[in-house]
């Protein structure tokens, strides 16, 4: 098998069949041996249930259901039961460009990178970009995420770090955590300056819900805890940047920015504090 798709599937479903259908629609699908993998997580919503019984018939498709676990316990579940040697994750409210599968592939038969990662389109509720992806940096991805979950990688390499972390603190997040031990384990990443997916903006997703704002802290202690030999080199690195931007503001937050990549100043500065409050923590 060449490549399996895979989507976990939670309440509700409004958007699936747009995210399968964007598979399906991709392009010289009759060249290669394809999956696709939808794990339900547990939905409780008949809508979302009535779609997933509908999709049973489809080519090329497997539903496999389980007890609500998370995203990353679900991708986990349609990782070990796929059989593609690669992978490509799709969320199932977004959609893949007919483009993706196939640049994909290539880049990854010819070994050149063991992820593949591009640009969004951002649509729904909004088409504001809330991200700005680029190629994988270390530092930077320690302060915040600019990788989005809508990648391509080689089986291997999920294999070799042992999955996604299915701590239940790290939903929303956990591609978050899979990178940085991706980048810990020297993955070589593949950053496509083209527009492969289409990401949509929903106002009611995991990521826009009252509740994140206040897990957020414990997102953040729980990831620079578990990498902490790489949070103090960070830290190592910014550290007397952050006491110059103390000290003369404009100017040296001009510096910190060229030193991490473009980030609102703001964003900086709160997440230095971040990282800075951990590493209290561990060192008492």
């Amino acid at each position: 098998m060449d490549v399996s798709v895979i989507i976990p599937v939670y309440n509700p479903g409004n958007y699936l069949l747009e995210a399968v259908e964007s598979v399906y629609a991709s392009d010289d699908l009759d060249k290669i041996s394809y999956e696709i993998i939808l794990v339900n997580d547990g939905s409780t919503d008949k809508y979302t249930l009535m779609i997933l019984n509908a999709l049973q018939t489809k080519e090329h498709l497997t539903i496999i259901d389980q007890k609500n676990q998370g995203p990353a316990a679900a991708r986990n579940t349609g990782i070990r039961n796929s059989s593609g040697k690669y992978l490509l994750f799709l969320d199932a409210d977004n959609k893949i460009r007919s483009k993706f599968i196939q640049t994909a592939i290539r880049i990854l038969k010819n070994d050149k990178a063991d992820i593949i990662h591009g640009n969004p389109h951002f649509f729904g509720d909004s088409n504001e970009v809330r991200f700005k992806t680029g190629h994988f940096e270390m530092n930077s991805m320690l302060y915040t995420n600019h990788i989005d979950m809508c990648t391509a990688m080689k089986r291997s390499v999920w294999e070799r770090l042992g999955g996604f972390d299915e701590n239940r603190v790290l939903i929303g997040f956990e591609d978050w955590e899979f990178w940085i031990r991706a980048g810990a384990a020297d993955v070589r990443f593949k950053f496509v300056d083209d527009v492969l997916y289409d990401y949509r903006i929903n106002n009611k997703s995991l990521l826009s819900t009252k509740n994140v704002p206040n897990n957020l802290d414990k997102v953040y202690d729980y990831v620079y805890t578990k990498h902490q030999k790489y949070i103090f080199n960070a830290y190592r690195t910014l550290y007397p940047q952050y006491v110059v931007c103390q000290q003369y503001q404009t100017q040296s937050v001009q510096n910190l920015m060229s030193l991490i990549g473009e980030r609102c100043k703001q964003r900086c500065m709160y997440q230095l504090y971040r990282v800075r409050n951990v590493i209290k923590r561990m060192i008492k």
